[in-house]
């Protein structure tokens, strides 16, 4: 039997014309898949610089909604809500950058110019299979070292 799950009618996205649930998850990992995030400091930097990317200024951006941030040693896992009309490509494009640049502000001790990994993986929340991104995460240890070439 198909447990139903309730989902509560503030956590849909309305407009004039429609309602829309869109959840995805997005995983950056660190370069070369080494172990970054070790330090209680460091994780917090983390969630800092992507907390600030989807409130800006403590003010609640307008077509996406942060649900968690989960740092693990060497990637991130970031879970939000959008609405349809999102490019996603820019959006990710800007996260990703923009808690890249965030760190290394906060960490100026930092030689290295980039945190993240240039893959980034993407999925609705409905698609996400726990294999899948043990995959993903099995695939960047080998795609890091050959990237250099």
């Amino acid at each position: 039997m198909v447990k139903k799950q309730n989902i509560k009618l503030n956590e849909l996205d309305r407009n004039n014309r429609s309602v829309s649930l869109l959840r995805y998850l997005t995983i950056f990992t660190v370069h070369n898949r080494e172990d970054f995030f070790i330090t209680e400091q460091i994780k917090s930097y983390v969630h800092e610089g992507i907390y600030d990317y989807f409130y800006p200024n403590n003010k609640k951006k307008k077509d996406i909604k942060l649900i968690s941030v989960y740092v693990h040693t060497n990637y991130v896992e970031i879970n939000f809500q959008a609405l349809p009309v999102l490019n996603m490509r820019d959006f990710i494009n800007k996260l990703h950058v923009h808690s890249n640049n965030y760190i290394l502000k906060e960490m100026p001790q930092l030689i290295r110019k980039n945190i993240w990994s240039e893959n980034i993986f993407l999925a609705t929340r409905r698609q996400v299979v726990k294999q899948q991104i043990e995959d993903y995460l099995n695939v960047q240890k080998y795609l890091s070292p050959i990237a250099k070439l």
